[in-house]
């Protein structure tokens, strides 16, 4: 069965996962860093190398789908640095591992 980690799970595009995950045989993880009423939601910063590799060792992750990402495009000239981290810098931690367990990164 295929094991599938969502980031950013309670976002726009999250949550049109979740939608099409109600339909799938695959078993589905939904992580972000806040949590949502009503919602099943895993808190994982996604910026924490140890903590999120360790999901992925822990729950067998065979594809991570990264939907996280700083969008307030007037707030990023504000705020370089939280944008630069969560639109370069964590996608390059997800990337490292996903490659060291063999997982698929979309």
């Amino acid at each position: 069965m295929k094991k599938i980690l969502v980031t950013g799970g309670n976002g726009q595009l999250g949550t049109e996962l979740r939608l099409l995950a109600r339909h799938s045989a695959a078993q589905w993880y939904f992580s972000d860093v806040v949590e949502r009423e009503g919602v099943e939601t895993i808190l994982l910063d996604i910026t924490n190398e140890e903590a999120v590799g360790q999901f992925v060792r822990d729950n067998e992750i065979d594809t991570i789908v990264n939907c996280a990402a700083y969008t307030n495009v007037e707030g990023a000239e504000d705020d370089f640095a939280r944008c630069d981290l969560l639109n370069r810098v964590a996608p390059e931690i997800l990337a490292g591992i996903a490659r060291k367990a063999g997982a698929l990164l979309i």
